[in-house]
């Protein structure tokens, strides 16, 4: 194995060796990963805006969790399922549906804080503060970077694709 292909593979388990974390017994909720993440983006979201209503837009979320529309609705329903939000039409613009959280989904995002704040702790205590700050700092980076590399490939691919039809 080339120098190249053992980092390329050691790029690859490292992204698996993440995501595969049990993030669910962090959390401890009823919730998927994916359902968690959401729920907790509403909320977010509704806390940090200025607006007079509790609503937010879809595509705010869908924006935040970068996900297609077609994920977040698929999600909002079940979460909407479980009693966790609501979605309503926006009365300003019938084309535009908004997101609210239940108080159910309130008392559960809450309840669960304080556990994500006790592993992010723990994780922080054991890598040391300076380490977390940089493991951070370069997964936002790389995050970024494979979302740009990724789009040209996209790009590529769709090019490609259209000169063969």
């Amino acid at each position: 194995m080339t120098e190249q292909e053992g980092r390329n593979l050691a790029f690859l388990l490292c992204l698996r060796k993440i995501q595969k974390n049990h993030f669910p017994y962090v959390h401890r909720s009823p919730l998927s990963t994916a359902e968690f993440y959401a729920l907790f983006a509403i909320l977010r979201l509704q806390e940090a805006q200025d607006s007079a209503g509790p609503e937010i837009r879809v595509s705010s979320l869908i924006e935040t969790l970068n996900l297609s529309p077609q994920a977040v609705s698929k999600t909002l329903r079940l979460l909407e399922q479980k009693g966790y939000c609501k979605r309503i039409t926006d009365p300003n613009n019938r084309r535009n549906t908004l997101v609210l959280i239940t108080e159910q989904g309130t008392t559960l995002v809450n309840r669960t804080r304080s556990e994500i704040a006790r592993f992010v702790e723990e994780v922080t205590k054991r890598m040391g503060d300076e380490n977390m700050a940089e493991f951070i700092r370069l997964s936002n980076q790389c995050s970024a970077i494979m979302q740009e590399v990724e789009q040209a490939f996209y790009q590529e691919f769709s090019k490609e694709k259209e000169e063969l039809t």
